[in-house]
């Protein structure tokens, strides 16, 4: 099992982080959005306001990504200073 993780972890390309980072930037706010209101039926009240957040976000945090080089590094062999532009990357898209 661990020859295969480890084989998977290997295999993982930063074409594949970028897709990752879009899937995420599209099913966090509904998930957050449903976890805040009482069930899955008050979500059509907020219909409008979501994608447009949900838009906004995947234009905003993607771009400062990629400024940042997220996808131009190593990510397995990460030192500090990848950690520390890592964390520079996430923070400016708060």
């Amino acid at each position: 099992m661990e020859k295969h993780v480890h084989k998977f972890v290997l295999g993982v390309r930063n074409r594949h982080l970028f897709a990752a980072d879009i899937i995420v930037c599209l099913i966090t706010p509904p998930l957050a959005l449903l976890l805040r209101v009482e069930g899955a039926d008050d979500l059509g009240s907020h219909v409008v306001q979501l994608a447009l957040y949900t838009v906004i976000a995947l234009m905003w945090k993607i771009p400062i990504f990629y400024v940042f080089g997220l996808y131009r590094h190593e990510w397995r062999y990460a030192s500090v200073e990848e950690w520390i532009i890592l964390t520079k990357g996430i923070l400016a898209t708060w």
